[in-house]
């Protein structure tokens, strides 16, 4: 689909008006994350946060797996949450994921 885009004039206009108008690029997935944190003991909110990934139109080896866009998501707040999770508890190595 992405050649279609690429070598159509009038596909390549469409492409960028979706982009424009979503923010997020024609033929391609997104994933999102609400999460809530609170003390099991007091109920108290420690930290609540909301996030929006969008995928790309790269082609490379993971472009072509389904799931490759939603992947990517959970590995990104994975990582961030056990970056913030270490520095809460005062660890000295937390080590920021690589980009």
């Amino acid at each position: 689909m992405f050649e279609v885009i690429t070598t159509l004039p009038g596909a390549r206009l469409l492409s960028r008006g979706q982009e424009y108008a979503t923010s997020k690029p024609l033929f391609t997935g997104e994933a999102s994350i609400e999460f809530k944190v609170t003390d099991a003991q007091t109920g108290q909110l420690l930290r609540a946060g909301v996030d929006r990934r969008v995928g790309g139109k790269t082609f490379d080896s993971r472009s072509f797996d389904n799931w490759s866009d939603a992947e990517a998501a959970l590995e990104f707040w994975a990582k961030q949450a056990r970056l913030r999770l270490c520095r809460l508890r005062g660890g000295a190595n937390c080590l920021p994921p690589e980009s």
